[in-house]
């Protein structure tokens, strides 16, 4: 009985690319309602940028799972020049960031608009990793 519902709880904690597009959609949903309603916009953003990280991590993992060996160490492989592609992407916009602040053209939208940036740079990475999630 026991094993019955170790199975059970493990089925159940597997999400399909379903249900990974569904939540990166609800996701994206709540963040244009908080953009929408024009208050506390950097937040908004800010709290996006930290949902699509968490995805990442999750995606990441159930697509670990769901690999073989040698399909594991190509991913490995692949996120590592995918991270160092982002760690290049950051410093671009902080440099950007950075002009605009000297230049004093930017506020609080500009910091909005990092977040922003770079919740998209990730969010394009899961909604990636989910298509080549093996059913």
């Amino acid at each position: 009985m026991k094993k019955i519902i170790l199975l059970f709880l493990i089925f159940m904690s597997c999400k399909s690319e379903r249900d990974f597009n569904f939540e990166i959609e609800q996701l994206s949903e709540k963040h244009q309602k908080c953009l929408d309603s024009g208050k506390n916009m950097m937040n908004c953003s800010r709290q996006f940028h930290f949902e699509m990280n968490h995805m990442l991590k999750i995606v990441l993992k159930e697509c670990r799972i769901s690999l073989n060996k040698t399909e594991q160490e190509s991913l490995e492989r692949e996120q590592l020049l995918w991270s160092k592609k982002r760690e290049q992407y950051i410093t671009e916009q902080n440099q950007e960031f950075n002009d605009k602040i000297k230049s004093e053209e930017w506020g609080q939208d500009m910091y909005m608009a990092v977040y922003q940036n770079d919740a998209d740079f990730v969010k394009a990475r899961v909604l990636e990793l989910i298509k080549r999630m093996k059913k």
